[in-house]
């Protein structure tokens, strides 16, 4: 890695409360996503439950254990990641999750 080079790639995915995601689905999305870099990088992450928000910080080393080279930054990088992360996600934001909300409002009622 040269000087100027990060050695690392910060970033983190939160999830909205209406899509009711719940901290084993957020590891389940995480290693989909980690599997975005996985064959050529290390990449951990850490699922946050501690806010209002639930939300994965990924860290990826930038330095490939492949071949040495480094990670790109590019525009295109990004937006590749971006719809990758998306699909990811996707599979849980589903219509049913108004079940859990109605669910949770019942419960919030019988326990008042």
């Amino acid at each position: 890695n040269s000087f100027g080079s990060k050695l690392v790639r910060h970033f983190v995915v939160s999830f909205d409360t209406k899509d009711y995601i719940t901290a084993p689905e957020a590891y389940i999305i995480a290693n989909q996503i980690c599997a975005f870099w996985a064959d050529r990088f290390q990449v951990v992450f850490g699922v946050h439950q501690d806010t209002k928000h639930l939300h994965i910080h990924f860290v990826v080393n930038t330095t490939s254990f492949v071949d040495g080279k480094i990670l790109s930054q590019s525009y295109g990088e990004l937006a590749a990641l971006r719809k990758y992360v998306a699909t990811s996600y996707d599979p849980f934001r589903r219509e049913s999750r108004k079940i859990v909300k109605a669910f949770k409002k019942q419960e919030r009622d019988a326990w008042g």
